[in-house]
C-alpha cells in the first residue's frame, strides 16, 4: 500500500525537478492572450471611430514606414476592409462624416498647401480636394457638422492667419467667412482680432451649434456661433462680437492651461494639459460660463499623440480615457466625468502590444472597447471597459 501511494509522489517530483533544471525556462509559457487585429500597415498617427459601424479609420503621416496612407478596419469583424497609400507629403487628421464618405487633412505633395481630402468608404477612394491655406503655419484639426452639412478645419497661421475654414459637403469649397468673395475665406484674427491664439482641437457642439475651439497660445477656449458665417464684414472688428465668446481655462489655481487635448461626448467635452510641473484634466459644456474645477491627477504625464480624448457619455461608463504614463508604464488612464478622478479598474494595460510600442488609440463606445494601434507591428489590440 505504501508502494502504491509513493510512486504517484515520485512521478511527481521528477516532474518538478525536471521543470527545474529546463534551461529555457519562461519562454516555454505560451504568449499572453490579446483580442488583436492584424493591419496592412503599422504605426498610425491618428485614428477615428465610427461606433455604428464598427469601423477605425487609421490615417499614417510620413513618420509611418509605409509613409501617407489609410487603412479601414472592422472592429467587429476583426479585419481590414480597405487600404489606400497616399500620395500626400504629410497626413494629419481624420474623421468620419455622414453616410458613405470621410476626409482628412493634408499636405500636399507638389505645392505643400494645407488641404482637406474627401474620400468614399469603404472603398476609401479619393475624391475632391480643397486647399485651405499655404505653407506658411501649423496643421490643425477637423470636425464635423451634420446640421450645417459642413466640415471646419484649424489653422494657426500666426497672428492674424490664425483661422478656422468652413467646407461645404455639397459643393466642395470654402465657404467665405465675409462673404465678399475674396482672399483671405477664412473666420480668422484679421476678421475679427483677438478672437484665437494658434487654433488647434475643434468640436461642433450638435445642440447649440457652436464651434469649441482649444487654443494653444493663451488659456480660453473660443466658441463660435456657427450662424456667423458669411454675415461679419471686415474692417476694425475686435473680440468679442455677438455670437463668440471665450471660456476662460485658467481655473482652480492652475498656473497655466493650455487645451493642449480636447475630446468630446453626448454634449460634454473634456480638456487636459500641462501646468508647471502637473498635468490638469476637465471638463465644460457648450452653454459653461466657466469648467469644471480642474483635477490635476499626481505621477501622471499625459501621452496623447494627436491631441485625443476619447469620451463615453453612457451613463453605465460616463468616463474620459486618455493615453498617460505613471509608475506602472505606459497605459489608458480612465476618469469620471462626474469628479474627473480615476475610476476603479484604471488604468488599462496592453495584454500584448509593449508599452515602448503603443500608438494611438480609439473608443468604441457600443462594443466598449478601447482600441490601440501598435507603432511597431501591423496590428490592433482591443481592450474591454466597464
Amino acid at each position: 500500500m505504501i508502494h502504491r501511494l509513493l510512486l504517484p509522489l515520485a512521478f511527481a517530483a521528477a516532474l518538478a525537478g525536471m521543470g527545474c533544471h529546463d534551461d529555457e525556462g519562461q519562454n516555454n509559457l505560451p504568449p499572453p492572450r490579446g483580442d488583436l487585429i492584424g493591419l496592412t500597415y503599422a504605426n498610425p498617427a491618428a485614428m477615428a471611430v465610427n461606433s455604428a459601424r464598427h469601423w477605425a479609420l487609421l490615417l499614417h503621416d510620413r513618420s509611418s514606414p509605409r509613409g501617407t496612407a489609410l487603412q479601414l478596419v472592422d472592429l467587429d469583424q476583426h479585419s481590414v476592409v480597405a487600404t489606400q497609400v497616399l500620395d500626400y507629403y504629410d497626413a494629419f487628421d481624420v474623421i468620419f462624416l455622414f453616410g458613405d464618405e470621410a476626409c482628412f487633412a493634408g499636405r500636399t505633395q507638389d505645392t505643400r498647401n494645407y488641404a482637406i481630402q474627401f474620400f468614399s468608404l469603404p472603398d476609401l477612394i479619393l475624391g475632391s480636394r480643397v486647399v485651405v491655406a499655404d505653407t506658411s503655419g501649423v496643421h490643425g484639426y477637423l470636425a464635423a457638422d451634420s446640421a450645417g452639412q459642413a466640415v471646419y478645419y484649424t489653422q494657426a497661421g500666426g497672428g492674424n492667419h490664425d483661422a478656422i475654414y468652413k467646407i461645404s459637403l455639397t459643393s466642395k469649397t470654402i465657404v467665405d467667412a465675409d462673404d465678399d468673395g475674396h482672399a483671405p475665406f477664412g473666420f480668422d484674427n484679421h476678421l475679427v482680432a483677438n478672437l484665437l491664439a494658434h487654433p488647434a482641437r475643434i468640436s461642433v457642439d450638435a445642440s447649440t451649434h457652436k464651434l469649441l475651439v482649444a487654443n494653444l497660445d493663451d488659456d480660453y477656449i473660443t466658441m463660435i456661433d456657427s450662424s456667423l458665417w458669411g454675415t461679419v464684414h471686415r474692417g476694425g472688428l475686435t473680440f468679442p462680437i455677438p455670437g463668440t465668446s471665450h471660456l476662460n481655462t485658467l481655473y482652480g489655481g492652475l498656473t497655466r492651461a493650455r487645451a493642449e487635448a480636447m475630446g468630446g461626448g453626448g454634449g460634454i467635452y473634456v480638456f487636459a494639459g500641462g501646468s508647471g510641473t502637473s498635468t490638469f484634466l476637465s471638463r465644460f459644456e457648450a452653454t459653461s460660463v466657466q469648467p469644471y474645477p480642474p483635477e490635476t491627477p499626481p505621477g501622471i504625464t499625459w501621452l496623447f499623440r494627436n491631441a485625443d480624448i476619447w469620451v463615453h457619455p453612457d451613463q453605465s461608463i460616463f468616463s474620459a480615457f486618455v493615453l498617460q504614463r505613471d509608475s506602472s508604464g505606459v497605459n489608458v488612464g480612465k476618469y469620471g466625468l462626474n469628479n474627473l478622478r480615476s475610476v476603479r479598474g484604471s488604468p488599462y494595460h496592453m495584454q500584448v502590444i509593449p508599452d515602448s510600442a503603443i500608438g494611438a488609440i480609439g473608443l468604441d463606445i457600443i462594443l466598449n472597447k478601447i482600441v490601440v494601434a501598435d507603432a511597431r507591428e501591423p496590428r490592433l489590440e482591443l481592450i474591454a471597459v466597464h
